[in-house]
């Protein structure tokens, strides 16, 4: 099924906004949707934030899209009992499948079960093929009109052919793979313990450098709030490796910072403006200084750095300082080749127990 033809089929039944939080599997289809001048996209942070800009949309006399990973409809729960369910503000979720088939651990459970996340919820679904998206559509548009409430439709890994658009690429000197080994080069000598986030900082840091981190494989988002739970109650400094839209997607962590005050925390975000893992979507980290957030948010040290020359020092420096800090790193898009997934040599259970001896000395 081209992208094109899904859009075309959708917007034949009056469908849009399309609010989406980027996924590889529906990627061609957002990209489709940004280059068609009668299409709206809108890209909020989070999948709870998504739903509330659909539910507002449909209350303004819209028919909503939510483009999501099923691990994202997760994100949605609270909304969708407390919101949609509740107040009968129909949305159509279109999900992709990811752990529909072979696929990365961090999509096992919930690609296992969706079906019945969705039954248990009691939101009706179709799956789509190559063959029944007229069908799919005008049972989604038909059940949303009579019943004014949600209904899903499942998009399978490889449904969707077609290519993805590439941004502009910001003209940041610095490769986030070289950053990543520079941070952790500096760290390692002054005794930090890691926490990277998800996607291809895992991967890349995983490569920099052998040491036993927490590599993050789902779970978006939390690698701060993870951070800041090791270092209330550890004494070893703690450094969390985080990208803009990980960051952002729980932008509420950030200022737990102020009233924790974590002295032994370095959180450093390594900010390309988009979603590397997912073909490259913007964040909202081109008009948004997570810098300026970071001293609202009660950082005692932070750092921006634009330039290759500047790396080194910062890095050096806040090091040895009291935190806790903050460092952001902009970066050029783009991720290593040949990176491994962290999970094709440990699985999660043995990421966390090589984390927990080295950072309990065990």
């Amino acid at each position: 099924m081209t992208p094109k033809d899904l859009l075309n089929k959708l917007k034949e039944k009056g469908f849009g906004p399309f609010v989406e939080v980027p996924c590889s599997t529906l990627a061609p289809l957002i990209a489709e949707a940004e280059k068609d001048p009668g299409v709206d996209v809108i890209n909020p942070a989070s999948e709870a934030v998504a739903v509330g800009i659909a539910s507002g949309a449909y209350l303004a006399g819209k028919k909503p899209v939510l483009l999501i990973q099923n691990s994202g409809f997760l994100n949605t729960l609270n909304s969708l009992t407390s919101l949609n369910l509740i107040y009968d503000i129909p949305v159509l979720f279109m999900i992709s499948w990811r752990g529909h088939g072979k696929d990365a651990p961090e999509h096992e459970i919930v690609g296992r079960d969706m079906e019945k996340y969705l039954d248990v919820f009691n939101v009706p679904y179709g799956v789509l093929d190559d063959h029944n998206a007229d069908a799919a559509i005008k049972a989604a548009d038909e059940y949303m009109t009579n019943s004014k409430k949600p209904y899903a439709l499942m998009v399978t890994p490889g449904l969707l052919k077609g290519e993805c658009a590439v941004p502009e690429s910001p003209a940041y000197e610095i490769e986030r793979k070289d950053a990543i080994v520079t941070v952790k080069k500096a760290l390692l000598k002054n005794g930090y313990a890691f926490v990277s986030t998800n996607g291809f900082i895992s991967r890349e840091s995983f490569d920099a450098a052998d040491s036993s981190d927490l590599y993050m494989m789902g779970s978006m988002g939390h690698a701060l709030p993870i951070g800041l739970g090791i270092a209330r109650y550890s004494d070893k400094k703690i450094a969390v490796l985080d990208g803009d839209g990980a960051a952002m997607m729980h932008l509420g962590a950030m200022p737990s910072v102020k009233s924790l005050d974590p002295k032994n925390l370095l959180h450093v975000i390594f900010d390309n403006e988009v979603y590397a893992s997912t073909e490259n979507q913007p964040t909202l980290s081109k008009d948004f200084d997570l810098a300026k957030m970071a001293e609202l948010s009660g950082y005692k040290n932070v750092v921006k750095v634009t330039k290759k020359k500047e790396l080194d020092g910062a890095i050096e420096r806040l090091a040895l300082k009291e935190g806790p800090s903050f460092l952001l790193i902009k970066v050029r898009p783009g991720n290593s080749k040949g990176c491994s997934r962290v999970s094709d040599k440990m699985t999660c259970s043995e990421i966390k127990d090589s984390f927990m001896r080295g950072l309990n000395g065990k």
